[in-house]
């Protein structure tokens, strides 16, 4: 007997999608011995790419030290000249080689990963792999990945199964560069003034920098060794350049590129630059006048300006002068120019030495704004000198007859310090010729002149003078007096008869006298009586009865001097008296010598002579 059993049954469309997929595994895997094209006639030219996407999955070409980016693998269809096509492909292996060097597999052995078939218009993007840029990974700024396709199999005929492709892509880093900035980039600052930067360093680059590096060109304060500086970093610090310079601050930023730099660009570096412009601040001083001379013992006169010409405020103004100190003068706050307190000024004197002194005023003061201290100086030259011009005439006294002349000799010095001009000496009219123009005498020079005066007939005082101009301007002047006696010398002798006797002998007995009616003294006084021929002096002491006051020989004016004399006369031949005579004459001459060694004799002075007739009885 038959027995009919149930089994299961598998449906036929379950049964045709399993063996397709086992087919195409098949297929894939390279296990099918048979071949096809697909499409017919196509070309085997597989391709592989990798896309670099940042965060948002936006291609970049340029990366940064730091920068988290993603690598997409796709695979394609390749691209053949025109009229050719490619064939379709699909399984396989797929790897990528990052910048690091690691190896990632995408697709085949040990993955769980099959590549399907990649067709026209139909590619396929494989696992992205993450990557942290590192500027290590780089050669010369790129970094280099690696894409790699093997074991393929190709729609083509049997004997072209294979698919398979690679592909290197590069990617650049950002250039290192660095950025430095300097803030204000102008500023105007009084001189001595402290100027304040801020000075910020960016990394504008794909490199990390390290070894970062500031310098001023003015100041070595605002040199600074700074930490290393991340990729878009960036870093600030303050400046004070003390004191302010007018000059353009160059700030220079350097800084070190380690791994993989593009060659020559081992180091970076950045300038900036920020103007100072400075204010010049001062103050000036004058003293006036800038030269005088003035006699000794005179105190010299000054006036002194201090003035601020700066926009600020000087505090702390003195004025000191060497070689005057009374000059000297403390000034304190003085406001900015053009305000009434921006200038000051003083007078002061001072009575100096001798000679040529330069006087020196020294202001200073302290610019409130940055505390600068400012000074200046101002000279003035004072010449000290001792104006003495003096005048002296020779000889001191002299004696002369009434309408002689006189001989002087005139001597003019300077016996100061300072060189005199304008030099004259002016004379009276009895002595118009010693009036002389001499011009300059220099300090210490003696000018001696002769000159003669006038006939004189009368006692006379001469006096000279001497003027001129000294260094100041002002004069000087000096004078002498000599004296001149005018004399007009006389004598007058006189004969009294006392009494006459007749004997047979005539004796006369008689007076004589002489009596000075000049105005000067007579020496070597004497007096010759004729006919008796005796010549009566002092010393005749039989018939001197006197009258020398003085008892000095010397007859003065005004002054008699008497004699008493007893003549004989004889009558006969060859006597004065005839027989028969009445008188007898007695002629007495008078002599003497005035104050000049003259002789005072007759007949030169005819009222010195006197004849007295004398009877006889």
């Amino acid at each position: 007997m038959m027995k009919l059993s149930q089994s299961r049954v598998v449906p036929l469309a379950i049964f045709t999608a399993i063996t397709a997929a086992v087919m195409a595994i098949l297929l894939f895997q390279g296990q099918l011995v048979f071949g096809h094209q697909d499409p017919e006639g196509c070309i085997p030219n597989s391709a592989a790419t990798v896309r670099t996407v940042d965060a948002n999955k936006a291609d970049v070409s340029e990366v940064s030290h730091g920068m988290l980016v993603t690598f997409q693998t796709i695979l394609s269809v390749g691209e053949l000249p025109e009229d050719d096509i490619a064939c379709n492909f699909g399984g396989g292996d797929l790897s990528i080689t990052l910048p690091d060097g690691t190896v990632h597999q995408l697709a085949g052995s040990d993955t769980g990963v099959v590549v399907p078939q990649v067709s026209h218009g139909d590619p396929h993007s494989a696992s992205a792999r993450q990557y942290t840029v590192d500027q290590a990974h780089a050669v010369n700024g790129e970094l280099v990945v690696n894409v790699s396709y093997e074991n393929g199999v190709s729609h083509a005929a049997a004997s072209e199964a294979t698919a398979r492709a690679a592909s290197e892509n590069k990617i650049v880093l950002t250039a290192p560069s660095i950025e430095v900035e300097v803030s204000p980039a102008t500023q105007t600052r009084f001189e001595g003034e402290d100027a304040e930067f801020r000075v910020t360093i960016n990394n504008t680059g794909g490199f990390q920098l390290s070894n970062v590096q500031i310098t001023d060109s003015l100041d070595t304060n605002c040199d600074r060794a700074l930490d290393p500086l991340a990729v878009g970093g960036s870093q600030s610090f303050e400046c004070e350049l003390s004191p302010a310079q007018a000059a353009d601050n160059v700030v220079t930023a350097t800084a070190d590129v380690t791994g993989g730099a593009p060659e020559g660009q081992e180091s970076v570096s950045a300038t900036a630059t920020a103007t100072i412009s400075v204010v010049p601040v001062a103050i000036s001083v004058e003293i006036d006048p800038a030269s005088q001379k003035i006699r000794k013992g005179e105190a010299a006169g000054f006036e002194i300006t201090v003035v601020n010409p700066n926009p600020t405020d000087l505090v702390e103004v003195a004025v000191s002068v060497t070689n005057a100190a009374e000059c000297d003068q403390t000034i304190g706050a003085m406001g900015e120019t053009g305000t009434e307190t921006a200038s000051h000024t003083y007078s002061c004197s001072s009575i100096l030495d001798p000679g040529t002194t330069v006087v020196t005023a020294t202001a200073t003061g302290t610019v409130s704004d940055g505390g600068k201290t400012v000074s200046d100086t101002a000279e003035a030259e004072v010449v000290v000198f001792d104006a003495v011009l003096g005048i002296e005439i020779s000889p001191r006294e002299q004696t002369i007859r009434e309408g002689e002349t006189v001989n002087f000799t005139v001597t003019v010095s300077n016996a100061g310090d300072a060189d005199l001009t304008d030099v004259t000496v002016e004379a009276p009219d009895t002595a118009p010729g010693c009036s002389m123009t001499l011009g300059t005498v220099t300090a210490g020079q003696e000018v001696s002149n002769d000159c003669t005066s006038e006939a004189l007939a009368e006692n006379a005082g001469v006096t000279m003078t001497v003027s001129g101009t000294a260094p100041d301007g002002g004069p000087v002047s000096d004078s002498d007096t000599v004296s001149v006696r005018v004399i007009h010398p006389g004598s007058e002798a006189n004969v009294a008869l006392v009494e006459s006797l007749s004997f047979s002998l005539v004796v006369h007995v008689l007076t004589i006298t002489e009596t000075n009616t000049g105005d000067s003294p007579l020496t070597d006084v004497s007096v010759a009586v004729d006919p008796v021929g005796v010549t009566l002096t002092k010393d005749s002491a039989k018939q001197w009865i006197g009258g020398d006051d003085g008892d000095d020989g010397v007859l003065s004016p005004g002054e008699t001097w008497e004699w008493r004399l007893v003549a004989v006369t004889l009558r006969g031949p060859g006597v004065d008296v005839d027989d028969d005579a009445e008188s007898q004459v007695f002629t007495a001459t008078a002599t003497g010598t005035d104050p000049l060694g003259g002789a005072i004799t007759h007949p030169a002075y005819a009222d010195e002579l006197d004849t007295v007739e004398v009877s006889v009885s």
